[in-house]
């Protein structure tokens, strides 16, 4: 028997059967930490409209929950009064506008209107400015001496420009992009034009310049992975999982509790899954292991010398996570038949509410391990183990960013990280046999995320590598890796 999926119409929030559905997104928010809720993204958005500047140029590019300081929330009581804030992000005509909302008085604390920096980008901005800069004449004519006349297959990409401290860069929000022709293919990532770049001001939507490096052969392998059969290997036996009583772990008021572990988790549209006053009973002390545990950042330095990939300097979650990172799980791969599902909610480019299904997954895991055993005098003495697994997936382009955090019965905390996704392929021009004769599929450099936890003992950076383990026990930290 499967158990039930659960359905949160909150970011953080759980509710433990359907009809309590609609309810709890009406309801009061029961804790300061807990994650905004629908009403509160309305009244964010009710509070912007009053002001009389939001005109048909400005756009939400970010909606989060402001946090209370921490001392507040650790004094803070059950029943207590809720102050709750959003920091808003706006992007009008290239200039950042950054806001905080007073939501429950609903008016505006603060409206700073920020030249020196730059706000994230959302896909209509860069999807449209793809277009225009396809039907440039420039571009138009470059596109025909690589051979290509047909514009309806060809899709253009203008992302985020690394920073040089170029002073035509400065004050301007310029992008720098790439085409594909996607002409027998579902994705763009195995169909680059290679050799065909340009820059683009987001702004005035226009082209600056074309880099044309000369004309390469648009690669033409087989990618179209998605209509291949997801057949097992020969071999393979059916595995079950199952726990007919329903999971072992509680919910209550958005708190989780497993064994000697409680904790509350909310789903960020930036930084993914923050947990938030991770306890653990020892004894009939209940000890404070971490006050909030987050990533911080995704960055993705390509390093590749040429000019045209010398740009890949990607900040993935800073630069790209208006409309949220994370995506949808899916049983059977993501998740097993014994996970429970979380919801989650952001902010469209107008500042509204979305619902996201299936944006983490909450599990028990059994993988036969003992928590101990000894053998003496032909007697096995032992405790079988568990752990409690919290999934989400962050994708951003062709990466996905799988993130665990596991909770093991003997206080410890492990976080997994690792990466998945498309290879982006790079087409080079084939060189006389005698030097290179093959196609090069280039990769970057492995990314590197940085986990934050504010306590007073872990600040980890690990790459990717499949899974890159971390433990944090209550006590201790320590890292392992895998040898494969």
């Amino acid at each position: 028997m499967k158990a039930n999926r659960l359905r949160a119409l909150m970011i953080g929030v759980f509710v433990l059967a359907a009809p309590c559905l609609a309810a709890a997104q009406t309801d009061a928010p029961q804790h300061p930490l807990e994650a905004l809720k629908s009403q509160e993204y309305w009244a964010v958005y009710d509070v912007l409209q009053a002001t009389g500047k939001m005109d048909a140029d400005t756009y939400c590019v970010s909606l989060l929950l402001h946090e209370p300081p921490k001392e507040t929330v650790l004094a803070w009581k059950a029943g207590g009064p809720i102050s709750r804030e959003a920091d808003v992000i706006l992007l009008r005509k290239g200039l950042a506008i950054e806001i905080r909302v007073d939501i429950s008085g609903r008016k505006v604390e603060s409206w700073k209107e920020r030249k020196d920096v730059q706000a994230a980008t959302f896909d209509r901005e860069f999807i449209g400015l793809g277009e225009e800069a396809k039907n440039d004449p420039r571009m138009i004519e470059a596109l025909a001496k690589h051979g290509i006349k047909d514009l309806t297959t060809v899709q253009c990409f203008p992302l985020p420009f690394g920073y040089f401290a170029l002073p035509e860069l400065e004050g301007h929000r310029i992008f720098y992009g790439d085409c594909f022709d996607v002409h027998g293919g579902f994705l763009t990532w195995g169909r680059p034009i290679d050799g065909l770049y340009f820059t683009m001001d987001a702004v005035d939507k226009k082209v600056l310049k074309i880099i044309d490096e000369g004309a390469t052969a648009v690669p033409m392998s087989p990618i179209d992975f998605e209509e291949a059969a997801a057949t097992p290997r020969p071999g393979t036996t059916p595995i079950s999982i199952e726990q007919p009583q329903g999971p072992s772990f509680q919910i209550q008021n958005g708190e989780v509790s497993w064994q000697n572990w409680h904790f509350r988790v909310r789903l960020d549209a930036r930084v993914g899954p923050v947990l938030n006053l991770i306890r653990v009973d020892d004894g009939a002390r209940s000890r404070s292991v971490m006050y909030e545990g987050s990533m911080s950042e995704l960055f993705v330095p390509y390093m590749d010398p040429a000019e045209s990939w010398a740009t890949r300097v990607f900040i993935d979650a800073g630069e790209f996570y208006p409309g949220g990172i994370l995506r949808a799980l899916q049983e059977g791969v993501d998740c097993p038949p014994n996970a429970e599902y979380i919801d989650g909610l952001e902010s469209n480019e107008h500042g509204m509410p979305v619902l996201r299904p299936r944006q983490a997954c909450l599990f028990e895991t059994y993988t036969g391990d003992p928590a101990w055993r000894h053998f003496e005098n032909d007697i096995v003495w032992g405790r079988p183990s568990r752990g409690l697994v919290l999934r989400t997936a962050a994708v951003i382009g062709n990466y996905d960013y799988l993130l665990d955090w596991r909770f093991e019965q003997d206080g410890s905390i492990r976080v997994a990280v690792g990466a998945t996704g498309i290879i982006e392929t790079k087409a080079l021009k084939r060189q006389p046999p005698a030097r290179v004769a093959c196609t090069a599929e280039m990769r970057p450099l492995t990314p590197t995320a940085t986990l934050w936890a504010r306590t007073p003992w872990v600040l980890i950076t690990t790459t990717f590598s499949r899974f890159a383990w971390i433990s944090m026990s209550t006590a201790r930290t320590t890292r392992s890796w895998p040898t494969a």
